[in-house]
C-alpha cells in the first residue's frame, strides 16, 4: 500500500452519486485555488485596493500570487496552535480594508476568532477566507470563501461563495482556453491505472503534473469547466467527511501519549472536512521521521516548506512551525486499518 497526502488524486469513483449533494445557491464554480485569487484581485484592485492582511503562517504560492497581482501585504501573527494572536491582528488593522484567513487543515476557527472577524467587519473590513485546506465551512462569518477541490478530491475546481457581487470582474475572464484540464486527466486516469497495478513507483507521470502545474499557473482561466462541477458536486460528500472524520479518531487514539510528537488538532471541526492530521515532532527529528516514513511507501508532506522565503522566514513562531510539522495522511481513499498501519511506523520510528 503507498500513502499520499496532498497533490493530485487519482481517478475513484468509490464517492461518485447520481443526485447533487452540495447546496449550490450563492455558489459559483471556478477553475481553482488561483483562479479565486485571480478573481479577488481583480476585484479588489477595481475598487482601489492593493494592500491586505495575510496571516504570518502561509503558504509561498499563496504570497505569489498576491505578488503577481500588484498586491502588498503585512501579516498578523499566527500562533504555534495555529490560532491568530488576536491583538496582533487587532494592533495592525486599523487602515486596511481586506483580512485575509486561513481554516487551517480544516479544524475550523475559534468562538473568540470568528467575534473578532465580525468586530472588523462591523467597521468596514472584507474578510476573505481561505478553506483550500478545508474543502468547506458551514460556520463561515467571511464575506467570501472558496476551496480547492483538487486537495480533497479527484477534480479540478473551486466552489467560490461571496456575498459581493464581483460579475464585472468575471466576465473580464470569459472565454479563456483551460490548458491544464486535458492534461491533468491523463494524469489521473495514468494514476488510477498504476495503482490498480500494484505499482510502487509513479515518476513516469511527473511529466504530465509538471506540465499541468505549468498550465495551473500559466492559465488566465477563472471559470471552471462543467463537467467537473457536475462531477464534484455529486460527490457524497457526507460520506467523504465521514472517512476521514473517522480516520482523524483512529490515528489520535492510536498516536495520543507519544511523548516524541504533539497532536496539533485533537478535535475536528463539526463545520470542514479535515485534510489531514498534523502533528509536531520533536527533538528535530521531523526530517528523519519523513525519510523513515517514505521508505515504506508512505508520503506525508510539510504544510508547508516555508524556511527560504524570506518574507516569512524571520518570524519565530513560523520557523518553528515549518521545522517541526508534519501532516499525516487521512483522506477517504484509506480504511481504519491504514490508519493503524500509518501509527505503527511513526510509533515504531520512535521505538527503534
Amino acid at each position: 500500500m503507498t500513502f499520499f497526502v496532498g497533490g493530485e488524486f487519482w481517478d475513484d469513483s468509490r464517492f461518485q452519486t447520481d443526485r447533487v449533494n452540495i447546496p449550490s445557491e450563492g455558489m459559483t464554480f471556478l477553475n481553482g485555488g488561483e483562479a479565486a485569487i485571480r478573481l479577488i484581485c481583480n476585484y479588489l484592485s477595481s475598487q482601489g485596493v492593493h494592500e491586505l492582511l495575510l496571516p504570518s503562517y502561509i503558504c509561498s504560492t499563496m504570497a505569489d500570487a498576491f505578488d503577481r497581482y500588484g498586491f502588498t501585504y503585512t501579516y498578523y501573527l499566527i500562533r504555534e496552535d495555529f490560532r491568530i494572536d488576536l491583538d496582533d491582528l487587532l494592533n495592525k488593522a486599523p487602515g486596511f480594508k481586506v483580512l485575509y484567513i486561513v481554516n487551517y487543515f480544516g479544524y475550523g476557527f475559534t468562538s473568540e476568532e470568528k467575534v473578532v472577524f465580525q468586530q472588523l467587519k462591523s467597521l468596514g473590513m472584507q474578510v476573505i477566507e481561505d478553506d483550500a485546506q478545508a474543502a468547506f465551512n458551514r460556520d463561515s462569518v467571511a464575506d467570501v470563501r472558496f476551496n480547492t477541490l483538487r486537495k480533497f478530491v479527484p477534480y479540478d475546481g473551486s466552489f467560490f461563495y461571496s456575498n459581493i457581487d464581483m460579475s464585472a470582474s468575471l466576465a473580464k475572464f470569459t472565454g479563456l482556453p483551460n490548458h491544464r484540464l486535458p492534461v491533468i486527466r491523463r494524469f489521473r486516469q495514468s494514476f488510477a491505472n498504476l495503482i490498480a497495478e500494484g505499482a510502487e513507483n509513479f515518476d513516469a507521470l511527473n511529466p504530465l503534473f509538471d506540465q499541468s502545474e505549468h498550465h495551473y499557473y500559466a492559465d488566465l482561466t477563472v471559470l471552471g469547466d462543467p463537467h467537473e462541477c457536475l462531477a464534484s458536486e455529486q460527490l457524497d460528500w457526507a460520506a467523504i467527511e465521514a472517512k476521514r472524520k473517522a480516520n482523524h479518531g483512529r490515528l489520535f487514539d492510536r498516536l495520543s501519549g507519544l511523548p516524541d510528537i504533539e497532536l496539533v488538532f485533537p478535535v475536528v471541526s463539526p463545520h470542514s472536512l479535515p485534510l489531514g492530521f498534523p502533528i509536531y515532532v520533536r527533538n528535530d527529528r521531523r526530517d528523519a521521521l519523513l525519510d523513515y516514513l517514505r521508505e515504506q511507501n508512505v508520503y506525508p508532506v510539510v504544510h508547508w516548506n516555508i524556511l527560504e522565503d524570506p518574507r516569512i522566514n524571520k518570524i519565530p513562531t513560523t520557523v518553528a512551525i515549518s521545522k517541526k510539522s508534519i501532516t499525516l495522511i487521512l483522506d477517504q481513499r484509506f480504511d481504519l486499518e491504514d490508519m493503524d498501519y500509518e501509527a505503527s511506523l511513526v510509533r515504531t520510528f520512535f521505538w527503534q
